[in-house]
């Protein structure tokens, strides 16, 4: 706590009341979708401050709403791939699926994964 910079009361209430403490948090929600039975969220676990989608991780997290049983699954890149971006797919029937828009080589492409 002692590496946090000091409280601002002037920024309470206001977005930018995160801003300095950004770089201290190394794992941020995405995206958030949900349906009746769970909570999917799309993690990235890389410093806000830097936002290089190339180097940081992403999971895809599942939250049972009934029983509050957590899943995370890790997002791959295959080598050759670029990442370009991350994102949730939904299908509107109670399916929510993780997306990577990717570049390879000279061609770019979207891979969906079937968790």
């Amino acid at each position: 706590m002692e590496k946090f910079p000091p409280i601002d009361t002037t920024y309470f209430y206001t977005y930018e009341c995160v801003e300095p403490y950004n770089k201290f948090f190394y794992r941020t929600i995405e995206e958030i979708k949900m349906t009746s039975t769970s909570i999917y969220c799309l993690l990235r676990y890389g410093l806000k401050s830097d936002p290089d989608v190339v180097k940081d991780e992403y999971t895809f997290v599942t939250i049972n709403r009934k029983s509050g049983t957590v899943e995370e699954f890790s997002i791959p890149c295959e080598s050759g791939m670029t990442p370009i971006g991350y994102g949730l797919k939904d299908d509107m029937q109670e399916k929510i699926q993780p997306f990577l828009f990717f570049k390879k080589k000279a061609h770019y492409g979207v891979r969906v994964f079937g968790l």
